[in-house]
C-alpha cells in the first residue's frame, strides 16, 4: 500500500513539472484550495488542491479522513447469528487518497465551469474495537480482539463545474463513479494465557461459523480466504474483491 501510494505520488509530481511549464496569458487564478462540507454526512473531513497547467487542463489532488461508526451493521449481524460474531462499538478510521485530471473544455481560457476527466482512488482503513467470540474444544467461549485492514486501489470518471469570482471565491461541485478491488486483512496474536490449540480451536471455529453463515453466498468463495494458524497467532488475508466508487460533493474554497 505504501508503495502504490509514492508511485501515485510521484506521477502526480512528473505532471506538474511537465505540464507548469505552460505560459499562460491573462488573469488566470491556477491554484485553488477547496474543502468538501458534504463529506461530512460520511463521518469524513475532505480537502483538495487543484492547480491548472493548461487554459484547459487542470490537475487536482484530493484527500480524505474518515471516522465512521458501523454499530447499526454489527447489531444485524449480532442478531442474524448465534455465535461468533461478539461485536461491539465497532468503526472505521482511515483515508483515502483522489488524484484527477480535470479538462474544462469551454472558453472561459481560465480552466474553469464545466469539466470531465478520470480519476484514480487509493484507500485504507482500519477496523476498531472488534470482538470476536468464540468456544473452544472444553466448551468455554473465549473472546479475542483481532486487529483489521481494508485497502483499496480504484478509479473511474468525474464529471462537474468550477466557478470562481473576480474575488478568487471558489464554488464547485462534483459527480463521479468508478470501481476497484479491495482486500480485508485481519490478525489475532499474542492473547494472553493462549496455547498453540486455542488458536488451533479459533481457526476451527471460524471456518464452520463461516461455512453455516456465509457458505451459499454467490459472490465470495471461502476458497478465496487465506487462513494461517501458528504458535501464536491467527492471520486471515482475502483474495481482491471488487467494489464499486460513488463519488459526490459540493465544495467551497479560494483561488489565486
Amino acid at each position: 500500500m505504501k508503495l502504490r501510494f509514492l508511485l501515485i505520488l510521484a506521477m502526480v509530481g512528473i505532471s506538474l513539472s511537465v505540464f507548469g511549464q505552460e505560459d499562460f496569458k491573462g488573469d488566470l487564478k491556477r491554484h485553488r484550495i477547496d474543502w468538501t462540507p458534504t463529506s461530512l454526512l460520511g463521518t469524513k473531513i475532505t480537502l483538495g488542491y487543484e492547480v491548472a497547467v493548461h487554459e484547459k487542463i487542470a490537475i487536482r489532488i484530493g484527500g480524505g479522513y474518515s471516522i465512521l461508526s458501523l454499530n447499526g451493521i454489527v447489531n444485524r449481524i449480532d442478531n442474524a447469528v448465534e455465535q461468533g460474531s461478539a461485536l461491539e462499538d465497532v468503526s472505521t478510521t482511515g483515508f483515502d487518497f483522489t488524484p484527477e485530471i480535470r479538462f474544462y473544455p469551454g472558453n472561459s481560457g481560465a480552466a474553469k465551469g464545466f469539466f470531465v476527466g478520470p480519476f484514480f482512488r487509493l484507500n485504507s482503513y482500519k477496523l476498531n474495537e472488534i470482538f470476536y467470540e468464540f468456544q473452544d474444544d472444553d466448551g468455554t467461549f473465549q473472546n479475542v480482539k483481532p486487529s483489521a485492514d481494508v485497502g483499496g486501489i480504484g478509479g473511474g470518471f468525474v464529471l462537474g463545474g468550477r466557478w470562481i469570482t473576480g474575488g478568487g471565491f471558489t464554488f464547485s461541485t462534483h459527480f463521479g463513479l468508478g470501481g476497484g478491488v479491495s482486500n480485508l486483512t485481519a490478525k489475532v496474536k499474542d492473547v494472553g494465557g493462549y496455547t498453540p490449540q486455542d488458536y488451533m480451536d479459533l481457526e476451527t471455529d471460524f471456518r464452520e461459523w463461516f461455512d453455516e453463515e456465509l457458505g451459499d453466498l454467490d459472490f465470495f468463495d471461502f476458497n478465496d480466504l487465506n487462513v494461517q494458524t501458528d504458535d501464536n497467532s491467527i492471520s486471515l488475508d482475502t483474495e481482491n474483491f471488487f467494489l464499486p466508487i460513488i463519488r459526490f460533493g459540493v465544495s467551497i474554497g479560494f483561488a489565486f
